[in-house]
């Protein structure tokens, strides 16, 4: 990944720093999409594997991650979101039950996606 992973980084902090602010975090369930939010929460909690993974190594890369550190409660809040049962019950959730499923479910446990993907 070499000298993909920062760009990836920056791009990353990019996105999440415009989705954090576009306010769609306060709109109800029936107007939100859990499967990309749930994603979102799967991508966050790679910056704690990576940081892991990078001790040592690019002074830049590793100021990248802790650029991105702020946002690792975002997972947090989706994950919540999407574990209260009302939520689930809207037509948002309810349309696309199968992969909002398999996507709680990889949110609530993301190392092991994580590190499949990782290698």
């Amino acid at each position: 990944m070499g000298e993909l992973l920062p760009i990836l980084l920056r791009s990353a902090k990019d996105g999440v720093s415009r989705y954090s602010h576009a306010g769609e975090l306060r709109l109800p369930a029936s107007r939100r999409l859990a499967f990309r939010e749930l994603g979102l929460a799967i991508g966050l909690s790679a910056i704690e594997l990576l940081e892991k993974d990078e001790r040592g190594t690019d002074l830049g890369r590793q100021l990248e991650l802790q650029a991105l550190r702020p946002y690792a409660a975002l997972g947090t809040t989706l994950r919540s979101f999407w574990l209260n049962e009302e939520h689930r019950r809207s037509r948002t959730w309810l349309e696309h039950r199968d992969i909002n499923d398999v996507m709680l479910a990889s949110a609530l446990v993301p190392e092991g996606c994580l590190r499949l993907a990782s290698g």
